[in-house]
């Protein structure tokens, strides 16, 4: 059991370890922070709120199914966002804009074998010749893969922020102008590329059904045109009650001259008249079913037209706002240069100096004395031997 008589002894005894110790951890911090190049952060923010991707309007027309319907949860929207700006195409897209050079341009520098950062291409190398020695495939990838990787795997970061729906895109980078510019270059590319995910697929099919909806309804309209012509009609209820009236009015000549015997010679003049009149009504009886169905095909034919009109218009309008960015995803903020890196932390790095350093040199100097079985006091001995120390035999000088 160490008393504090004996802490301050095995203190006192190895405080040259301890300051080497101590020494050596201070000079190994400064050397990491002077050979590891600080890392810089820039962020933009968007904002998803509800816009006119969210709402769902059906094609069919009709007034039980033209209600809008609204969107699935937010955060499954958030999500699907962050899943379009991560995704593989368009980080490739940002690669080949910005070039593997503009994003990375320490990549491409060879540094001398004998300086330290020579030393870990070395080893970086090493290591990728053994990995393409078991993983051919892999081997010798170019620099458009080794910047989507690197981008893709560590330097993009893409969350959103708390219960918000506000997500931040994040790009990590040595450079910090890089990591804003790389940054806001990877929003107006997702901006541009969720239009086109979210553009309205339906305005080639309405342009090609509506011009075969102009044919067919050019083409009934011409039907039924001709239909007139070939029944000198106008409209077939109109002729009917004309027919109708026609007939009333001759039955009532019909009914006069029969009560007068002096005009009954005539009766067989307006009888005539008569059938011909009910035959005419026959024959528009016969040929309304045609009219009707064919002044049918013209009204739906017209209808469908309008919603085709009125959709091919929403397309229209679609694509401008798209063209226009105006959707349910907004930039608060673009990234800005950042003036500080993130990294490493300079207090984190001396807070670690001064644990590792001070609590190392103590562990250090209590595990040699742990090992050391020398006998250097009286309390040594006693320690050891169990028995009192009755004298001491100085040193000897010889003359």
């Amino acid at each position: 059991m160490f008393t504090l008589r004996d802490v301050l002894h095995i203190i006192f005894k190895r405080k040259f370890v301890i300051l080497v110790f101590f020494i050596a951890v201070l000079a190994g911090g400064f050397a990491g922070l002077k050979l590891t190049a600080p890392t810089y952060a820039a962020t933009a923010k968007l904002m998803l709120k509800i816009g006119r991707e969210d709402i769902y309007v059906p094609v069919v027309s009709g007034t039980t199914m033209n209600t809008p319907l609204w969107p699935v949860a937010r955060e499954e929207q958030l999500n699907s966002e962050i899943q379009i700006i991560t995704s593989g195409d368009l980080v490739q897209a940002l690669v080949q804009k910005m070039t593997p050079q503009g994003l990375y341009p320490s990549m491409f520098v060879t540094h001398p074998w004998y300086t330290p950062k020579g030393l870990v291409q070395r080893v970086i190398g090493l290591y990728t010749a053994i990995d393409a020695y078991f993983a051919p495939l892999s081997a010798n990838p170019t620099p458009e893969q080794r910047a989507i990787k690197r981008l893709s795997r560590k330097d993009l970061v893409v969350k959103g922020t708390g219960d918000s729906h506000v997500f931040e895109v994040t790009v990590y980078s040595k450079i910090p102008n890089i990591a804003a510019q790389t940054a806001n270059t990877l929003v107006d590319l997702y901006m541009d590329a969720r239009g086109r995910i979210h553009a309205n697929a339906e305005g080639g099919i309405f342009q090609a059904e509506l011009r075969d909806m102009e044919a067919r309804l050019s083409k009934a309209q011409e039907d039924l045109r001709l239909f007139r012509e070939q029944n000198n009609l106008v409209d077939v209820d109109q002729e009917r009650g004309q027919l109708l009236k026609r007939i009333a009015e001759i039955r009532s000549v019909i009914v006069d001259l029969e009560s007068n015997p002096a005009q009954a010679r005539r009766v067989g003049k307006w009888r005539t008249e008569l059938a011909d009149v009910e035959s005419s009504l026959g024959d528009l009886s016969a040929i309304e079913l045609d009219y009707v169905r064919k002044v049918q095909d013209v009204e739906v034919l017209k209808k469908s037209r309008e919603m085709y009109l009125e959709r091919l218009e929403e397309f229209r309008i679609d694509n401008a706002m798209t063209q226009a960015r105006i959707g349910n995803v907004s930039i608060i903020s673009k990234a800005i240069t950042p003036s500080s890196p993130v990294s490493p932390k300079l207090w984190l790095v001396l807070i670690a100096i001064l644990v590792v350093g001070i609590g190392g040199g103590f562990g250090l100097a209590f595990l040699l004395e742990f090992f050391d079985d020398t006998l250097e006091t009286d309390r040594d001995v006693e320690k050891c031997l169990g028995v009192p120390v009755l004298a001491q035999v100085g040193s000897v000088c010889s003359h």
